[in-house]
């Protein structure tokens, strides 16, 4: 079902009523089995504005669990909560969390063909045509949505034309059903480390990705798991350019550099938190910070900027992360652990209680830390013996 551009025909209404009193009991059996799956209301309402300027109120079946928002340092995160229901996947993929909407064709709100009306208060469209990425947009269709493809290059090169600001997304990457807008984001970088990103951010529900930066010229112009490259860092200056950015570069001074030149320019950092980790109460988790999956983080655990908690990883209960660390994928750290700011934990490697890591420092694959490591200093083997030691080097603020 679309929204209207015109007003709807009095057909429309007309079938639309016949329909909601032949799949009333429909209505209700999903309605319940929503309210089975998770608490809350089995609807989502969403404001939207159709062509002609009128404000229009959306009805839809509800299909992710109630958001259940967490605090980090200067940011707000949803957790795993945000996620598709089990009925709300199945919804979704039968697009049968749209059948509400009748009730807005019987109300003559919108039509069965018409153009999808624009989420009200939806940021201006980025201009990705200036960023290097050719876009048709449509006068007359406001943010339409493609139905569905798979996500990649093909399946994206292949979609109908969109509007500016979705046209880096694949089909099928603007999930509806969700109570809230999702939020426009950049991804910078555009690696291996970009493609884990990517996949969290479809998952988590919350941002959908409009396009990625990266200063290697060679790779503007070019896809990643169907978004496209838009260029280096020029392309924070185009206008309606997204507020949001989470960052794609494994390398601790690398991210730390470009965190803050994103600060300095009034970026938010999103919050990326793959669906099956685990995050206990009272754990702060910092702006631009990602946590993988199967992650364990326990309570009262604090993460600063730009944290990389990477595949399989456990932080145990109070211990402190600082900003741009990267613990790597399966280390342990038992509790009241101390980590410094860019610091790395190798794969594998563990830390036991209330030891500290220092700043710049480096833990190696493998590693068993069982006395305090030396900021700057490189350990190794089991236990943990130091091999180097460097001096460590303030980061520029941009």
């Amino acid at each position: 079902m679309e929204g209207t551009h015109s007003s709807p025909s009095g057909l429309d209404r007309l079938a639309a009523g016949a329909l909601l009193l032949v799949l009333a009991p429909l209505f209700a059996g999903i309605a319940l089995a929503i309210r089975l799956d998770s608490p809350g209301s089995p609807f989502c309402l969403e404001e939207c504005t159709g062509a002609d300027g009128r404000s229009v109120t959306i009805f839809r079946f509800r299909t992710v669990r109630r958001a259940v928002p967490y605090k980090g340092h200067g940011a707000v995160a949803t957790h795993a909560g945000a996620t598709l229901t089990r009925v709300g996947a199945f919804l979704h993929a039968a697009r049968w969390d749209e059948i509400p909407q009748l009730i807005n064709i019987a109300l003559g709100e919108m039509s069965f063909q018409s153009p999808r009306p624009a989420v009200a208060g939806a940021p201006d469209s980025f201009d990705a045509t200036r960023a290097g990425h050719a876009a048709e947009t449509s006068a007359s269709a406001a943010a339409p949505v493609p139905a569905a493809a798979t996500h990649d290059a093909a399946a994206a090169d292949s979609a109908p034309p969109v509007s500016a600001v979705a046209v880096a997304s694949p089909a099928g990457a603007v999930l509806p059903g969700v109570a809230a807008p999702l939020l426009p984001l950049l991804v910078i970088g555009a690696g291996g480390h970009a493609r884990v990103l990517i996949d969290i951010v479809e998952k988590q529900a919350r941002y959908r990705v409009v396009g990625l930066l990266d200063d290697r010229t060679a790779l503007r112009g070019t896809r990643l798991m169907g978004y496209p490259v838009l260029g280096g860092r020029e392309v924070l200056d185009e206008p309606g350019a997204p507020s949001h950015a989470i960052i794609a570069i494994g390398a601790p001074r690398a991210r730390s550099v470009w965190q803050e030149h994103l600060e300095s320019r009034g970026f938010q950092l999103a919050v990326l938190v793959h669906p099956s980790a685990q995050i206990g109460r009272d754990v702060s988790i910092g702006a631009g910070s990602v946590c993988m999956a199967m992650v364990a983080i326990n309570s009262g655990a604090r993460l600063g900027r730009g944290v990389i908690v990477n595949t399989s990883a456990s932080i145990d209960h109070d211990c402190e992360i600082g900003p741009f660390a990267h613990i790597a994928p399966g280390a342990r750290l038992a509790g009241g652990v101390r980590i410094g700011d860019r610091a790395h934990v190798g794969i594998n490697a563990c830390v036991i209680q209330s030891r500290s890591v220092g700043a710049d420092a480096t833990v190696g694959a493998g590693a068993a830390v069982i006395r305090d490591v030396a900021a700057g200093s490189t350990v190794v083997g089991v236990p943990a013996r130091a091999i180097a030691v460097r001096k460590t080097e303030s980061v520029p603020a941009s």
